[in-house]
């Protein structure tokens, strides 16, 4: 049934701030408005938003090797000493140089920095995923907190009630002073349980707090309760999981850099050529005139191309260590993302059988909530006519109150199996942003 949560007033009394405004009605919040402000303000998520653009910047770095670097120079020089034979030179010009090795080791890298673009973009959807699928717990956390409460407040209720028709009845004599011990024994094991249910709630709505920024007197809304059925196979979402998950195209990626790594590393062997061009144009003054030319200055101006090819002979082992190592990394990757399937598959199966299993339950404890209430009804009825007592009056409200508990977790337990089995299929997302 739908409801609307209110922070109890001596909450916020308590974290309330002095420049608050105590008439400003306070907002009320869906699971999607969560959802946004969620993405927009968690550390996690920024911290991982900067990965990726780190990883970003290590492609743009990449990528740079492999374009000619380009430069210009100038030089002056002015001596003291009137004596020399170039008392000013003026030099400038440039040049341009490229490195780069003969099996394109280079171009290895800049694949390599593109996989970790693509895992830390898989990474990035994989923690926003998590953190919002925390959010939903924590947010239908207080929706069963609050349903909870209800439960107990009216627990409290009917025991009040109770107690009240016990004792007229005392006082004329139809039940003994033992019948209203017991009443007042169970009202106050009643109380004690709503005291616990109303910190269960505070500290539910702190858990929600820590995780989204809101204010200190926030509403939530309670969405329409619906089972849907179940229409898939369980092979079948298995297989979903394996191609959608998140975590899974990271640790895919992973294994395909670490892969070209070894290649890299497979380019230190090949030999390193270097290319440099330069244009240079230099003017200098004579320290007197020339008696065969008759000019007092010197210009020049030149260019040259300088071709290298360099072999390492010898590195003391540094490449043949680099590539087992490269080598040992890819078998890691390999044997992580194999694992992490495993890991899927059982996560897929575990979801699984727990959304069958709730919704199964959901049917029975609804008919188990109804014959309590009915069985209440009657007894209560028969109580006031003496027809029972009040040892069967308590039984009866505590046979209720426990169907009206189980009925309850059990709502909020299949609402969260469902979620669970979309994130472990990898689908919790694509129903984010739909909201």
């Amino acid at each position: 049934m739908p409801c609307i949560i209110l922070l109890m007033s001596s909450e916020k009394d308590l974290l309330a701030g002095p420049s608050e405004a105590k008439d400003t009605p306070p907002r009320h919040y869906t699971l999607s408005d969560l959802y946004q402000l969620a993405l927009q303000h968690a550390e996690e998520i920024r911290f991982a938003e900067e990965n990726l653009l780190i990883a970003q910047e290590d492609k743009q770095r990449a990528l740079s090797v492999i374009i000619p670097r380009l430069s210009v120079f100038g030089d002056y020089i002015n001596y003291k000493d009137t004596d020399a034979t170039f008392p000013k030179t003026v030099s400038y010009g440039a040049k341009f140089d490229q490195t780069f090795t003969t099996n394109g080791r280079e171009l290895t890298a800049l694949k390599m920095a593109g996989d970790y673009i693509s895992q830390n973009e898989f990474d990035l959807e994989n923690i926003k995923e998590a953190y919002l699928f925390e959010v939903a717990t924590a947010y239908y956390g207080i929706l069963r907190t609050t349903k909870t409460l209800e439960i107990s407040k009216a627990d409290v209720n009917r025991l009040k009630q109770h107690k009240e028709a016990v004792k007229s009845r005392f006082d004329l004599g139809d039940v003994t002073k033992t019948a209203m011990i017991r009443a007042d024994a169970e009202l106050s094991g009643s109380k004690s349980i709503l005291v616990r249910s109303e910190n269960a709630l505070h500290l539910a709505r702190f858990a929600l707090s820590r995780l989204v920024p809101l204010p200190m007197d926030y509403l939530i809304s309670d969405p329409a309760f619906s089972i849907h059925p179940i229409s898939y196979e369980l092979a079948q979402v298995k297989k979903e999981a394996v191609l959608d998950r998140a975590d899974l195209k990271a640790l895919k990626k992973l294994t395909e850099a670490s892969l070209k790594q070894i290649k890299w590393s497979k380019g230190a062997y090949y030999p390193v050529l270097s290319l440099e061009g330069k244009y240079f144009d230099t003017e200098s003054e004579w320290s007197e005139t020339d008696p065969m030319t008759g000019m007092d200055n010197f210009n020049t101006d030149n260019y040259s191309i300088h071709l290298q090819l360099i072999f390492t002979l010898f590195d003391g082992g540094l490449k043949k260590a680099e590539l087992r190592q490269a080598r040992a990394q890819y078998r890691q990757a390999l044997l992580l993302y194999q694992s992490k399937v495993k890991e899927v598959c059982l996560a897929v199966e575990t979801a699984y059988l727990d959304l069958v299993t709730q919704k199964s339950m959901l049917q029975s404890l609804e008919d188990q909530l109804k014959f309590s209430e009915e069985n209440f009804k009657a007894i209560t009825e028969q109580f006031d006519i003496g027809l029972s007592n009040s040892i069967d009056v308590m039984d009866a409200n505590t046979l209720l109150v426990k169907a009206e508990r189980e009925f309850s977790d059990a709502r909020f337990k299949y609402v969260l199996a469902d979620l669970n089995l979309k994130r472990a299929k990898g689908s919790f997302m694509n129903q984010v942003q739909k909201k």
